[in-house]
């Protein structure tokens, strides 16, 4: 008989987090940090100021999209 032990729960875990992960880049249609994408070169703060919230609902990933103030990165010189 087959168990499902430690070693299984951490591959279906990690699974689940890169899928969720690959999902979230792929919606936020800009570059913001690190999170660079080739067929969107530019920040753009009007749609995607914000974060995606992602729940796993049964067997499916639902993402959603929280808007938010858009803030000014330049800092003041001290």
């Amino acid at each position: 008989m087959n168990e499902a032990g430690p070693a299984a729960w951490e591959t279906t875990n990690l699974l689940t987090l890169s899928t969720a992960l690959a999902q979230a880049a792929r919606l936020r249609a800009e570059t913001r940090g690190s999170h660079w994408r080739e067929d969107f070169p530019l920040r753009d703060d009007e749609e995607w100021a914000g974060h995606i919230d992602l729940q796993l609902v049964g067997d499916e990933l639902e993402l959603r999209f929280v808007p938010s103030p858009a803030t000014d990165l330049q800092r003041e010189p001290t």
